[in-house]
């Protein structure tokens, strides 16, 4: 997603619900992500047409790519067999897992080891 593409999805989807915004549109999603303005351009603009943006997944879809699947229409968000099954979660939810996720969800990483102060002194 760069900017030229962005510019091109606003101005088509702004088009598309001035003629009709009683239909549904579908954003077809291929994409291994972008640059974060232009996508933010783009899921401002599907929140503020009255028509519904459906979004469906094929193929990967990842970082800001997941974050439009992730965003449309609540009930019209699709991803195909091969997608879900290929991709993790946090690909497909447009989130980057920092490296000690796992241990903060465990609590290990917010535990701090003993100091040296905390040693009663002789």
């Amino acid at each position: 997603i760069d900017e030229e593409m962005g510019n091109q999805l606003v101005g088509t989807i702004l088009y598309l619900d001035s003629i009709d915004n009683q239909k549904d549109m579908y954003l077809y999603i291929n994409s291994m992500g972008g640059d974060v303005v232009p996508t933010l351009a783009i899921y401002d603009t599907m929140s503020f047409c009255k028509s519904d943006v459906g979004t469906v997944g094929f193929g990967g879809v990842m970082a800001m790519g997941g974050f439009l699947l992730a965003c449309g229409a609540k009930v019209r968000v699709k991803a195909t067999k091969c997608l879900v099954t290929s991709m993790k979660r946090e690909s497909v939810s447009g989130i980057h897992t920092p490296p000690n996720v796992g241990k903060l969800a465990s609590g290990s990483a917010l535990k701090k080891p003993p100091s040296q102060s905390a040693l009663p002194i002789k």
